[in-house]
């Protein structure tokens, strides 16, 4: 075969090859990990908000602030989800969490007081781990990931304020 035949045959199979490649799709697989740590985060999240709700003192404030921010942060989470769903297109049932929230058990009613602090200490080391796992996330879910870390931080200095009330008002 003729050397110019050859190159112009061989530039045309690589060209289509490109071409097709080009054309082909990207991959269509979700990344569950990473959408099962956001609804995880999510429904631990709902039992830390719901541990805070049963201690008895507001300690300034700073315990319902913390609620707040939580619940911001799990707004956030919600929107995160959204976003994977909506925007990504991503299997809803990857957010599907498993196991105990870790919440109450609201039939015992509220805290005494040294059981409240213990449970501002608890419910802030829990939502460091959740900000840690947050961290952890491979997507940011068009900023929403970020913002629920920046909320939960806000709940962390929160709830250290509230640890210092309860310290400097002999709780």
């Amino acid at each position: 075969m003729n050397p110019v035949l050859r190159l112009a045959i061989s530039a045309l199979a690589l060209a289509a090859g490109l071409a097709v490649g080009a054309a082909a799709p990207a991959s269509a697989a979700t990344d569950c990990g990473s959408n099962a740590n956001i609804g995880h985060v999510h429904r631990r999240l709902e039992g830390a908000i719901d541990q805070l709700s049963h201690d008895r003192h507001d300690y300034g404030g700073h315990r319902v602030s913390a609620i707040d921010d939580m619940q911001q942060a799990r707004a956030q989470l919600v929107a995160a989800q959204q976003y994977a769903i909506g925007v990504a297109h991503d299997n809803p049932a990857c957010f599907r969490a498993r196991g105990s929230t870790g919440g109450s058990d609201s039939r015992w009613g509220m805290r005494g007081q040294r059981g409240s602090n213990g449970n501002i200490a608890g419910v802030d080391r829990w939502v460091g781990r959740l900000i840690a796992q947050l961290n952890r996330d491979e997507h940011d879910y068009g900023g929403h990931r970020v913002d629920a870390i920046r909320d939960l931080q806000a709940a962390q200095g929160q709830l250290a304020q509230a640890d210092a009330y309860a310290r400097a008002h002999g709780l």
